[in-house]
């Protein structure tokens, strides 16, 4: 049953270290891409302006018609903000930057669309906000050009103050121009009434008389009638005075015709009806902040405050006539008093009725005089509830800055991330076995030999440091394709000191152990598919048991390619097929050491390094047309027969498992199979596949050769430090820096984060 293989760090670094190329190149991809983008678009750089107003409160001095002169409920810092960036203040601004012709009048330019655009496009390009919980309002100006912006800012905050100072005082100057009529005509009124009472007197020489004996209950009671009658009057003219200026007003397309006016009670409707009003003014304040003034929402909320300010207009217009009604009232009253009191002289009576009408107008004429001086105070003060603070300067640094570093450093980050995504992807599609543990639960054999990659740089350097040392230190020059080759091959031979060639003994070694009962070894080797090196592996372990004494009979029984004749430099004719359709004799196709000398290797090579003296060789001989009929033959029988019976040891070198029927033949009939597997070459199902091909035949498979085993591609060639242990001791010098120093830098990272990590969970497991 297959075993779960659990990933620790250690695993998880070495597929970084393998799958480097993806995450490099995904990385360099995504930093180049951001870098590249970044400078090409640059965004245009925008500069801001920034012009300060402070926000003044005044109260009234004087008690002015104005009640209050200043904030009222709804004049807050946030509807300043929303008034300096409304639509009107905006348009006179285009007007003194010359942005719109200043003749031009307000409903033409809403008519213009081009003109509109203008100013839309300036009120994008200013804000407006509080500092802080002051009452600063900071107003900025965004544009391309720096200078803009501060003439766009300067230009918006004094526009604004003007206009402020402007709306605060308007009704100052219009309250004096109507009071200063009201005295005029009260005045008048005034003059001839004291004249009236003057020649009243004087014909009828009531000097003195008006204040004769008379009834004291009548004259009480002409005396509290009077009074309230004065009272009535005194009320009536000041509704008279709101109902007037309130009807001018209206007349004028005054926005806020209440602001100010009212100074008496009026009625508990009135003030329900202003209460209404003041929160559409809110309303209609908000609004103006997002939409303009034709916006269908304004301008509902101006059909409801014209409909409110109607109403309070009839209110006002009630109260005025009630006013009237009761004075006529009151009138009448004192009238039936004085007719029912018929003993006083009727002289008298008239001359008290024209001191009563100069009294009246005489309060009235002092009550216009106190509010005429009270207007000239507050005119003298031009309220100025808006100062500049902090002028607009010319900025000297945009705004948007292109942020090519954060674009560089976020490209390299996501770059990265994308290629450990890519990483891990590839790595979980990597259906390929590159683990001891997993090979052996996968086919139920042990893993008997690790062989090393061997590049062909690899190979030149070591081949030529070995002939250099042979030659005590004389450079021969570059070695030929065919020489490279040859040695890479059998590098047990050509440099039996090397790391590869103590892999091939630590295989020869498993392989003794595992057959230690076994006198004579018929032994097979093949792979699963081609181009997993199965040709090399069997030359070279042929080569080293050679070494060891034994005698070694090595067949390329590769009926389809074979490889030997070319690794030994030997003639591939006759061999092997040959001797089975019978026109040899097996003993007369033997190659032995003679015949290598003689060969494309030479003598010198050759006695090189001892051992092949104890090597014989059957090459595959002429190409058949039915290779698996000859190794199916009786004759191909006999000829194992006699070959097991005449050698220690015999190697068959066969055509792949899974490509011809020729290799599972041949594994029924010898004692045990090797298997050959180039590391994360072929999938796991194809190895599975060659193990139920040789379980069906009953072939005694005794385990796998790992080919081509190297830290990107083996978690356990890093992790039991193959390459330091092979090369310990063969000829290194101290102090002499190893090959692969770079895979000994991957390795030791990733054994320093596994440390690192063993060392944090016992830390934890403490805790706990």
């Amino acid at each position: 049953m297959a075993t779960t293989y659990e990933l620790n760090l250690r695993d998880y670094w070495f597929i970084v270290v393998k799958r480097r190329a993806i995450i490099i190149l995904s990385t360099l991809i995504l930093f180049g891409f951001s870098t590249f983008f970044s400078y090409i678009n640059k965004p245009e750089p925008l500069y801001e302006a920034t012009a300060s107003v402070k926000l003044e409160k005044f109260n009234n001095l004087a008690g002015l018609l104005l009640q209050n002169f200043s904030y009222d409920e709804y004049d807050s810092v946030s509807t300043q903000i929303s008034v300096i960036t409304s639509y009107g203040v905006i348009e006179e601004v285009a007007r003194r930057l010359g942005k719109i012709d200043p003749k031009k009048s307000t409903e033409a330019i809403r008519a213009d669309p081009e003109a509109m655009g203008t100013i839309l496009a300036l009120k994008g390009m200013v804000s407006a906000e509080q500092e802080g919980m002051s009452s600063i309002i900071n107003i900025s100006a965004v544009s391309a050009s720096p200078i803009f912006a501060q003439q766009l800012a300067q230009t918006l905050a004094e526009v604004y103050r003007q206009q402020n100072l402007l709306d605060r005082n308007i009704q100052v100057i219009e309250a004096k121009r109507f009071i200063e009529k009201q005295l005029a005509s009260i005045g008048d009124k005034l003059r001839k009434s004291e004249r009236e009472v003057s020649r009243y007197q004087e014909e009828n020489e009531l000097l003195t008389q008006s204040s004769g004996g008379g009834n004291t209950v009548y004259e009480q009671r002409l005396a509290d009638l009077q009074g309230e009658t004065d009272t009535a009057r005194r009320r009536q003219a000041e509704l008279d005075l709101i109902y007037h200026e309130l009807d001018r007003r209206l007349a004028e397309g005054d926005s806020h015709p209440l602001e100010g006016l009212v100074t008496i009670e009026i009625s508990p409707l009135f003030d329900k009806l202003n209460g209404s009003l003041v929160e559409l003014y809110m309303k209609h304040n908000g609004l103006l902040v997002h939409f303009m003034p034709d916006h269908p929402q304004v301008r509902e909320i101006d059909q409801q405050i014209a409909s409110i300010l109607d109403s309070i207009h009839d209110e006002i217009k009630a109260q005025v006539m009630g006013g009237e009604r009761k004075i006529k009232a009151l009138t009448q009253e004192t009238a039936q008093l004085r007719a029912s009191y018929q003993a006083m002289p009727e002289k008298v009576l008239e001359f008290e009725r024209l001191k009563r009408d100069v009294e009246i107008t005489n309060n009235l004429f002092e009550m216009l005089q106190e509010k005429y001086q009270e207007i000239l105070l507050r005119e003298a003060e031009k309220v100025q509830e808006v100062s500049i603070l902090r002028p607009a300067l010319t900025p000297a640094v945009p705004i948007n800055p292109p942020n090519i570093q954060g674009a560089m450093v976020a490209g390299l980050l996501i770059g990265l991330m994308l290629g450990l995504v890519f990483a891990m992807l590839l790595e979980t599609l990597d259906t390929s076995i590159a683990t001891v543990d997993e090979i052996e639960s996968l086919l139920g054999v042990p893993v008997l030999g690790f062989i090393p990659q061997l590049t062909q740089d690899e190979a030149r350097i070591l081949l030529m440091g070995d002939r250099k040392r042979r030659e005590g230190g004389e450079d021969k020059g570059e070695l030929s394709v065919d020489e490279l080759e040859r040695a890479v091959r059998l590098i047990t031979h050509f440099s039996p000191d090397s790391t590869l060639s103590e892999a091939y003994r630590t295989l020869r070694t498993n392989i003794q152990f595992a057959t230690i009962d076994q006198e004579k070894l018929v032994l097979m080797v093949s792979s699963s598919s081609a181009k997993e090196g199965k040709s090399t592996v069997a030359a070279n372990l042929a080569v080293s048991m050679a070494q060891q004494g034994k005698q070694v009979l090595l067949v390329d029984g590769d009926l389809r390619k074979p490889m030997q004749h070319r690794t030994f430099g030997v003639e591939r004719e006759p061999g092997l097929s040959d001797v089975i359709l019978g026109s040899f004799e097996w003993r007369e196709v033997v190659r032995t050491v003679t015949d290598l000398m003689t060969g494309e290797i030479g003598v010198e090579a050759i006695m090189r390094t001892p051992g092949l003296d104890n090597l014989s060789i059957i090459t595959s001989g002429q190409i058949p047309h039915n290779p698996t009929d000859l190794i199916n033959s009786q004759r191909f029988d006999h000829f194992l027969e006699e070959v097991h019976e005449a050698y220690d040891v015999v190697l068959f070198d066969v055509s792949p498992v899974l490509h011809t029927t020729d290799a599972l033949i041949l594994a029924s009939k010898v004692n045990y199979v090797l298997l050959v597997y180039q590391v994360g070459s072929v999938v796991s199902s194809a190895l599975r596949r060659t193990h139920t091909l040789l379980q069906h035949v009953n072939a005694s498979l005794l385990g796998v050769s790992l080919n081509g085993v190297h830290s990107d591609i083996s978690r356990d060639y890093a992790a039991y430090k193959m390459k330091n242990y092979y090369a310990y001791g063969y000829g290194r010098k101290e102090g002499k820096k190893p090959e692969g120093a770079m895979e000994k830098l991957w390795t030791d990272i990733g054994d320093t984060i596994e440390a690192g990590w063993s060392r944090v969970k016992r830390l934890f497991l403490r805790k706990e």
